[in-house]
């Protein structure tokens, strides 16, 4: 039984991949993550879909508001080495190959970090469509990404989403500075990037978690959904890179984990990692407690299935899929732990699973809630406080004080 349900989940993720039409693919480079899935940091190419000049597309784009740089990079541009030079004709803001007018290395650091920038921007919303959720959902989503905020506004290394007047419309800045706290730019950090798309991508599929102050749990689930979002990102990374052992060796890991930005402060530590539970309702402390559950209950699952690395990508996709179930069927949770609740709530409803999965998830999930009620219940909303504060453009709650 549990070989035909898998094996019917298998088919029906082929059926969807084979039914998509043929489109144009594009070879964009981005950085990858590093210390996950065998990855260092390095450079790295992908194959995305509809791919415009920019780059571009009807989700994502790059903002102009540089004039030392072209307003968009043309398409069969989009690969970059380590000391990639580039060449523009900045007058007329189309990039030509043949136009010998190098930008020089500062420049040409940008116009990579500005095409990773996309490229990981589109790995993480392609992980979420990989297996079936509707493309429907994110119809609201359309994010201008700044890979080079000089200004640094937040006053540290750093990067954050902002709301601009509608649910998944806005902006994403990504700090160029270069200084003691932050060895590069952020846009050179995977993780980083992908995290605030993250953000953008939950904004977008239900409203009700943005804008709300830093001790709530509501303010914590969106921080442990765009951490999660920059798993499922890497883990597709990994599966088209083929690095198969090292998904199944992280995901049968006993201790399993997630580090963010690795080396981010030039030390060798992680930005933040799951394991590093404290007590504290602050929205970053607070999401570890969730993303600590989520990944204990996927690698449960995993051990109850042989350790290949096709079920380890199935165990992953079903509980991507399930957390998006989660998110836009949520009207109002308390906790950490309603939330929980409420995904436990949603598996017969997920699809891919026959009875007995059903079954098997269930347990599972609803045995680490009991192990970990506690800790997801100890952050509540309080009904008592003010109103949240209104869901308007400049309003930063949901940025990174990284530290």
């Amino acid at each position: 039984m549990k070989v035909h349900r898998l094996l019917f989940f298998i088919l029906f993720c082929s059926q969807i991949a084979l039914s998509t039409p043929s489109q144009d693919l594009e070879e964009v480079s981005i950085y990858s993550p590093n210390g996950r899935f065998g990855f260092n940091g390095s450079i790295v190419d992908i194959t995305l879909e509809n791919v415009q000049s920019g780059p571009q597309d009807k989700y994502f784009s790059l903002d102009n508001e540089r004039r030392d740089i072209p307003t968009y990079i043309p398409r069969g541009l989009l690969v970059f080495k380590k000391d990639t030079q580039w060449n523009f004709d900045n007058s007329e803001g189309r990039g030509d190959p043949k136009l010998d007018k190098p930008v020089g290395p500062e420049l040409s650091a940008v116009i990579n970090h500005r095409i990773s920038t996309y490229g990981i921007a589109r790995l993480t919303l392609d992980s979420f469509l990989e297996c079936g959720v509707n493309t429907s959902s994110f119809n609201t989503l359309k994010v201008i990404f700044n890979p080079d905020d000089r200004a640094c506004r937040l006053g540290i290394g750093n990067a954050y989403y902002e709301r601009i007047n509608r649910p998944g419309i806005g902006r994403i800045e990504l700090c160029g500075a270069i200084n003691n706290q932050t060895p590069l730019p952020t846009a050179r950090f995977f993780d980083i990037v992908s995290h605030e798309t993250g953000h953008s991508i939950l904004d977008a599929l239900n409203a009700y978690f943005y804008g709300h102050r830093s001790n709530s749990p509501l303010a914590a689930f969106h921080e442990s959904f765009a951490d999660l979002s920059t798993f499922f990102a890497s883990l597709r990374l990994a599966k088209i890179h083929e690095k198969d052992d090292e998904v199944v060796h992280l995901l049968s890991n006993s201790n399993i984990s997630l580090c963010l930005a690795l080396n981010f402060d030039g030390r060798g530590h992680c930005l933040r990692n799951s394991i590093d539970v404290n007590a504290s309702c602050e929205s970053h402390d607070n999401s570890r407690k969730f993303t600590n559950f989520y990944l204990k209950s996927m690698r449960e699952v995993f051990t109850h299935y042989p350790q290949t690395s096709d079920n380890a990508y199935w165990v992953v996709n079903y509980f991507q899929k399930l957390l998006v179930q989660s998110v836009v069927s949520v009207r109002t949770v308390n906790s950490l732990y309603d939330m929980g609740t409420h995904v436990v709530q949603q598996i017969p409803l997920c699809g891919g699973l026959a009875d007995n999965g059903i079954n098997l998830v269930s347990t599972i999930l609803i045995k680490q809630l009991a192990g970990e009620r506690n800790s997801l219940q100890s952050c509540v909303v309080n009904q008592s406080a003010p109103a949240p504060l209104p869901n308007v453009g400049n309003l930063r709650l949901n940025s990174h004080q990284y530290y």
